[in-house]
């Protein structure tokens, strides 16, 4: 354990010199070692096992220090600081001279030390252990880096590209975590990776690969939440006016309710002598609230909610299909869990291609049947729904108003949802992975900012193309099924008036669809499935 403890400060303080301005030596790493509070007992410890080995520690490290600022590149040492921005270069100037307070906790004593001793602490060091099963994330300390004043957190992909071949191939790409000034940008981060790369040059005798991060892939953030924009401030007040209707729609409906009870008691209040003749009491007849008052008792939790939870079926209803929901959901929710497992990976990635294997995964390869479902379900109340409203009707389809009830029924809770996803989800948690997926510059927030439109003409299955390009990618669904709806009425209303020609007209779109299935998947070549 000494050994250890001494060998993690010989690293930390490597990694200080090498882009210090000043030499560094065994006797200044000596002197930084003795600040810490455990130093005298681990030197102690050392030597009385008689091994010195921390002697020998510090000594092979002020010559590795002199073997690397000696052979380092004249350019990398007199230029790094030049082609860094002059606000990067005072950041890091800052965290050098400035001391953070330190600890006096029993567990782990530090004494006051630079803030840029916690900044490096809180960089991601690849590779980590279970590298070998597939473990490349390397997001070092989220929380340290930015507890830490005056810096900000940075994570993407650090590709390893291996140069011998041709084309050039990456050899391993890391998620990597990097804590650093506030003022550095992204170029700055650049220039840091290709000096990276021109020390691997000097000092590998077989320079066969080098370093790269995808810049557009790299997101920073000094705080842990954005700040609001206007889009969320927006959707913070329409939900707290939603709150408010549904704080007031209650308490008006109880007051009707009490003062209707009150009217009532006081109704039936007669005299003995009416009981006594024999006379009849008059029923109070019933009021009819004002419009107003319907319209703000409809937000009450007295309404709503029984309706919500209400079990009792009309005997019109098809009770079996609530079946067919439950088990579909389980089923939806049980993919989507291992999809979003895959999609954001996992540390032993390697497992998942045993797992995969198994036979009881089949269930998750073949996971799009339980959307399927979902498609037969809402064909099937939709054919039942118009053919039994068309015969009340006599025939008649009132095409009109099919389409608009669907759309008004659908869009403004669909609305709600997709601002409140896309203004106010990253304002709901934080961590290092969190601004890269909903902040500002995310790749699904930038796809909103752009095709948001899409979705209520519910076209954003057709456009963008690409699904990962959608605003609220799983809305795919709503589109789809939206537009299963439109032409519904081409099959149900022919059933209506004629079973036979009803049902050819039915295989006549079913073999079109088999074959247009066909031809789009052998001409883009797509898989049976997502794995083979």
């Amino acid at each position: 354990m000494s050994y250890a403890y001494v060998t993690r400060g010989l690293v930390l303080v490597s990694v200080l010199c090498l882009w210090s301005s000043t030499p560094c030596g065994g006797q200044d790493l000596e002197k930084l070692l003795r600040q810490f509070p455990s130093y005298d007992i681990v030197s102690s410890k050392v030597k009385n096992e008689g091994a010195g080995r921390e002697r020998d520690a510090i000594r092979a490290f002020d010559a590795l220090s002199r073997h690397w600022r000696e052979g380092l590149p004249a350019r990398l040492k007199e230029n790094l600081f030049e082609r860094l921005s002059n606000s990067c270069v005072a950041g890091w100037q800052y965290l050098f001279n400035h001391t953070a307070p330190g600890s006096k906790s029993p567990v782990l004593p530090i004494p006051p030390l630079p803030l840029g001793y916690y900044a490096l602490d809180a960089f991601g060091k690849p590779p980590g252990a279970g590298y070998l099963q597939g473990n490349t994330y390397a997001y070092g300390s989220y929380d340290e880096c930015l507890a830490t004043d005056h810096t900000q957190y940075c994570n993407g992909p650090l590709d390893v590209v291996n140069i011998a071949t041709t084309p050039p191939s990456v050899l391993a790409q890391f998620k990597l975590g990097m804590c650093l000034p506030q003022e550095c940008s992204k170029k700055d981060i650049e220039i840091l990776i290709n000096d990276t790369n021109v020390v691997l040059y000097r000092f590998l005798s077989d320079r066969q690969f080098f370093f790269y991060m995808n810049m557009s892939l790299t997101y920073c953030q000094a705080e842990r939440k954005p700040p609001l924009n206007a889009g969320a401030i927006v959707m913070i007040v329409v939900s707290l006016l939603f709150a408010l209707m549904v704080a007031l729609g209650t308490f008006t409906d109880w007051l009707v309710k009490v003062t209707a009870t009150g009217s009532q008691n006081a109704a039936v209040q007669v005299s003995e002598k009416t009981l006594l003749l024999g006379g009849t009491v008059k029923k109070e007849e019933k009021k009819f609230e004002p419009i107003i008052i319907d319209l703000i008792t409809a937000f009450s939790l007295f309404k709503t909610v029984p309706t919500i939870l209400a079990t009792k079926q009309p005997p019109s209803a098809i009770t079996s299909i609530n079946g067919m929901r439950v088990l579909s959901m389980f089923w939806v929710i049980l993919c989507h869990t291992h999809l979003w497992i895959f999609l954001v990976g996992v540390r032993n990635s390697t497992i998942m291609v045993d797992v995969v294997q198994r036979w009881t995964f089949q269930a998750i390869i073949n996971g799009f049947f339980s959307v399927d479902s979902f498609f037969f379900l809402s064909g099937l109340l939709v054919a039942y729904l118009t053919l039994r409203d068309m015969s009340r009707r006599s025939g008649r389809f009132p095409a009109l108003m099919y389409y608009i009830h669907r759309y008004l029924r659908i869009t403004p809770t669909y609305a709600f949802l997709l601002f409140f996803q896309w203004f106010l989800t990253v304002h709901l948690a934080d961590g290092p992975l969190y601004p890269s997926q909903y902040g500002p510059g995310s790749p699904p927030y930038e796809a909103c900012s752009q095709y948001w439109w899409t979705n209520f003409l519910y076209i954003n299955n057709f456009h963008p193309w690409k699904l990962n390009e959608e605003c609220m990618g799983w809305s795919w669904y709503l589109a789809n099924d939206m537009q299963f709806y439109i032409v519904a009425p081409l099959m149900v209303v022919m059933l209506y008036y004629s079973l036979p020609l009803g049902l050819v007209n039915v295989g006549v779109f079913l073999f079109g669809s088999f074959i247009a299935t066909g031809t789009i998947a052998g001409y883009y070549k797509f898989d049976a499935n997502t794995f083979y």
